[in-house]
């Protein structure tokens, strides 16, 4: 029996089930500020693991581009949520950053 349910955070470690970018940290990722420019929170965090553009969609900051600095599957033995620091950029800028939990 796991500590935690399929997709359900593992107690243990939250974030075992996280696959994070190379370079990636969380103390990086605090210093990335509203209005902070693209080169400047590659050099932070090195590349993102995907983007997203948004055509139809609404992102908070009104972002055009999302990018993820984290995935799912770190865990080879179970299924789990997944924490996901996201960056939200518009014209070459910070615009929005948050992280959420991912159940899929």
């Amino acid at each position: 029996m796991f500590p935690a349910p399929p997709e359900g955070k593992f107690i243990f470690k939250p974030d075992i089930d996280t696959r994070f970018a190379d370079g990636y940290s969380d103390a990086a990722f605090a210093t990335v500020a509203i209005g902070m420019n693209v080169s400047d929170v590659l050099a932070l965090l090195g590349e993102p693991i995907s983007t997203y553009e948004s055509a139809n969609w609404s992102f908070p900051g009104d972002a055009k581009t999302l990018w993820w600095y984290a995935s799912d599957g770190a865990c080879a033995w179970g299924d789990f949520a997944w924490r996901a620091p996201i960056i939200g950029i518009r014209d070459g800028v910070v615009v929005s950053k948050w992280t959420q939990w991912c159940y899929d």
